[in-house]
């Protein structure tokens, strides 16, 4: 179970915020927070450099690999 926050072992404070997540959910969250990134990176770039698709497809392919290699390592 991942945990975010002190438990409130060894401080003087009785009551310290503890957030506890499933894995499953965490893993969710960052498929969906890795596969939107990565559209909107694809989107973002086709809007700021005004070209045709055909001229940024190396650019568009390279958020791809470096998303699915994130992928790799963050959900898979």
């Amino acid at each position: 179970v991942a945990t975010l926050g002190l438990a409130g072992e060894g401080f003087a404070l009785e009551s310290l915020p503890v957030w506890v997540a499933h894995p499953a959910v965490i893993t969710f969250l960052q498929g969906v927070t890795l596969i939107s990134a990565a559209l909107l990176s694809g989107v973002l770039t086709q809007k700021i450099a005004k070209q045709p698709l055909v001229k940024l497809l190396p650019q568009h392919a390279a958020i791809g690999v470096i998303a699915g290699l994130m992928w790799l390592v963050m959900v898979g």
